[in-house]
């Protein structure tokens, strides 16, 4: 699966292509950005919330509550829903997680899949029960679930707006796109990889995304040659302590990051081997 946000077309409907072969695709909707009121985005330094491989995995049919509200720059009032990125690993079954509000039924849909053995992740937007919280239910088997928060929405009438942006590539070093060299260049082991925001789709068009709160992006590691994860996070900070991708060597996959942008670029740090690195722009939040 992956984290999709996508401009609807002046139908109200959303196209879906597909390249190769035949195959069968499933969507789940979890929310909405109107030009109306609603509640507006804050984006947060990342932090991990929730990393059971200290404490357990979540058995078969089990249920996981998540704190989420009060902690880790989450307020503790005001709070709608919460960005995070959520990886399963050490699965011993093919199954999916489900998350949703505590205190709520549990929803017929699924935000991440996976087969035994395999960690990976997808980033999700998930509202929170009356008391913080969300539940983490797990269909087969064991599983070891980790959690990071990158951020919350609030109606507290602060925060960002939503802007949906044309999907546009930022960053190929397949080819040197966004590379300040032009040059193919994979990103090495523990490297980091500085993409400049000098694209012209900021806010209102007329500024570099630099002038955004947070990108919405979807990010995609290939060529890999050895298991590993990158982190995207804003540059002149320090690498915070979480993933958004995980892959195995050889692998192409990819996943919908929320990045803050704090000055004129986003950091991409790869933990081992070597990767390619792709990066397209879905949308940016910003006080506009």
């Amino acid at each position: 699966p992956n984290l999709v946000t996508i401009p609807v077309g002046s139908d109200g409907a959303v196209d879906i292509y597909n390249r190769f072969g035949t195959t069968q695709v499933i969507a789940d909707i979890f929310g909405y950005y109107s030009s109306g009121s609603g509640s507006l985005f804050k984006p947060l330094t990342p932090a991990r919330v929730l990393d059971t491989r200290s404490a357990g995995p979540i058995g078969a049919g089990g249920t996981l509550k998540l704190p989420v509200t009060g902690a880790n720059g989450v307020p503790s009032s005001g709070v709608t829903a919460v960005v995070l990125n959520v990886t399963a690993t050490e699965s011993t079954d093919g199954g999916f997680l489900t998350l949703y509000p505590d205190g709520q039924p549990r929803p017929a849909s699924s935000n991440l899949n996976f087969v035994a053995g395999q960690t990976i992740p997808n980033l999700v937007t998930i509202p929170v029960g009356s008391d913080g919280a969300v539940d983490i239910y797990n269909r087969f088997g064991t599983v070891q679930v980790i959690a990071d928060i990158f951020g919350y929405f609030t109606n507290d009438g602060t925060g960002y707006r939503f802007h949906t942006s044309t999907p546009q590539r930022l960053l190929d070093t397949r080819n040197g796109q966004g590379v300040t060299s032009g040059q193919a260049t994979p990103v090495g082991t523990g490297g980091v990889f500085a993409l400049p925001l000098t694209d012209t789709a900021g806010p209102g068009n007329t500024g570099p995304l630099a002038g955004a709160a947070a990108l919405m992006l979807n990010v995609t590691a290939t060529e890999s040659t050895d298991g590993g994860f990158l982190t995207v996070y804003p540059s002149n900070v320090a690498r915070p302590a979480s993933s958004n991708l995980n892959y195995v060597a050889g692998q192409t996959i990819p996943n919908a990051v929320v990045t803050p942008v704090n000055g004129s670029a986003i950091d991409f740090y790869n933990r081992f081997g070597t990767v390619q690195i792709i990066a397209d722009l879905f949308g940016y939040y910003s006080a506009n």
